[in-house]
């Protein structure tokens, strides 16, 4: 079963929240121009409902965490938080950690 926690942030899709089927736990994932930029798992659900409420109030990345240990996100997600210019230069920073794990990397 899944619901969604609204946002009142225009570019931020409502919060998805799921329900764990054989224990009690609860996901969530937020999404934006899509991309995933947070998501995290806890038997908590008031802890869901401040991770809605921060969500929508448009809290950062790493304000959320400090609130919500539970709440991960990756370092193009934090970039992209900040702009399309950082996602770039992230990009160009980590291509060639890329092009070293991969032989065939373009």
């Amino acid at each position: 079963m899944t619901a969604g926690i609204a946002s009142s942030v225009p570019h931020r899709k409502p919060l998805s929240m799921y329900i764990g089927a054989e224990r009690r736990f609860f996901g969530v994932s937020g999404w934006s121009e899509g991309i995933e930029v947070i998501t995290g798992a806890t038997p908590d659900l008031a802890e869901v409902v401040q991770a809605g409420a921060a969500w929508g109030g448009g809290a950062g990345l790493r304000e959320m965490r400090a609130q919500l240990p539970f709440l991960h996100f990756s370092e193009r997600a934090e970039a992209y938080e900040h702009g399309p210019a950082t996602v770039v230069e992230l990009q160009w920073r980590t291509m060639p950690e890329q092009a070293a794990q991969a032989p065939d990397f373009p």
